[in-house]
């Protein structure tokens, strides 16, 4: 996932500025240059939905000519000022689901996008009991032992290189999220069970010939993972839940619990 772009301090969305810059200008600027040289009376530009939608309007009275053209200015400033609104409404959005200095998304964010794919409507003839997608959970094990050792700094470090390699690896279509601690959660939509399997054990197995490079010198990650399909009307919390319980199975298997 890479990062949100910041919007800029004044405009989320707003028109190239005419000038120096060469850019075009909105509408509003015509008419408000307009204005300033017919001594405040804007002229009616060619292009005007009133004009165009009828030519009569050209032969109304002046008066009435001059409101209607104060009302297409407010018109199209307003319009401008919602453009910005909802330019700012969804980078606070984004950001909002964004974890605090990881590349994916945050737990929240994850889990409502599982509850999301799993309650959207099916076709008619779908199975209902067959899986839908799959959900992987990604634990980098040796995390506390890099806390203890190298401090929380390097261990969050090496956090961050998994998280990178993961959301790097997965389809456009997946979502990468962090579920708290060293664990993060990976919705793979329309992935088979064998499928997902294959494509996480051939992930762990490139992560475990990769190195990073901390203060103290290289550092191996001990990562593990578990798959399990989802289903039409799983929650989020339920999802991880079940698949946690997997990972756990397995890490007590070869002690690393």
């Amino acid at each position: 996932m890479s990062e949100i772009p910041r919007p800029q301090a004044t405009d989320a969305v707003t028109w190239p500025h005419h000038g120096n810059s060469g850019g075009r200008r909105s509408p509003y600027e015509q008419y408000q240059q307009a204005a300033s040289e017919n001594d405040g009376s804007p002229a009616m530009m060619p292009t005007d939905d009133l004009s165009a939608l009828s030519e009569g309007f050209l032969n109304l009275p002046p008066a009435v000519h001059k409101i209607v053209q104060g009302l297409v200015v407010e018109q199209e400033g307003l319009r401008q000022t919602i453009l910005q609104n909802e330019g700012r409404i969804s980078f606070l959005e984004q950001l909002s689901d964004q974890h605090a200095y990881m590349p994916v998304l945050n737990r929240r964010a994850i889990l409502r996008e599982v509850s999301a794919f799993t309650h959207q409507p099916q076709t008619p003839y779908a199975d209902s009991t067959a899986a839908i997608g799959a959900v992987a959970l990604f634990y980098l094990v040796n995390f506390e032992k890099l806390h203890r050792h190298n401090g929380l700094i390097e261990a969050e470090d090496a956090l961050i290189h998994l998280a990178r390699q993961v959301a790097g690896a997965v389809r456009a279509s997946d979502r990468v999220g962090s579920v708290g601690g060293a664990g993060l959660l990976v919705l793979m939509p329309g992935a088979s069970l064998d499928g997902a399997q294959t494509r996480i054990a051939q992930l762990l197995e490139t992560l475990s010939m990769r190195v990073l490079t901390l203060r103290d010198g290289l550092v191996s990650l001990t990562v593990r993972a578990a798959v399990m399909p989802l289903q039409a009307g799983d929650e989020g919390e339920q999802a991880l839940a079940a698949v946690d319980e997997l990972l756990r199975t397995s890490l007590a298997t070869e002690n690393l619990l």
